[in-house]
């Protein structure tokens, strides 16, 4: 299949997924359904258990945790290096002048000074 058609049926199903969450959020039927599957779970699952993972979820989602930037200067740094050795070296070739090939490093830096202004202030 051609890759516009893989998209346009990805992005079809995303809007019908959107659409049907939005339509059964409303639905007083499917809040008691839901409500009564956490009453259930919640009677089934330790309660040790569930303290652990509210625990897990909130050291992941709601604080700053140091992997997800350490992840992010990896791929940057990743991206950027496969810019030098395979985009910059053939752009030399044909002749691009140094200040347009220079111009993803200056954003790259600006870029790392905002995210390390972001990472050390209280969001």
């Amino acid at each position: 299949m051609d890759f516009l058609v893989l998209f346009l049926f990805y992005l079809a199903f995303l809007l019908i997924c959107v659409v049907l969450i939005c339509i059964f959020t409303k639905s007083q039927r499917l809040k008691a359904v839901v409500l009564g599957g956490a009453q259930v779970c919640s009677r089934v699952i330790p309660q040790c258990l569930q303290r652990a993972v509210q625990t897990l979820l909130h050291q992941l989602f709601h604080t700053r945790h140091p992997t997800f930037i350490v992840l992010h200067l990896l791929l940057q740094g990743l991206v950027y290096a496969e810019y030098t050795c395979e985009v910059f070296g053939y752009c030399r070739e044909l002749e691009f002048s140094l200040p347009y090939l220079l111009l993803p490093y200056v954003l790259l830096s600006v870029n790392l000074v905002f995210f390390t202004l972001t990472c050390a202030a209280n969001p």
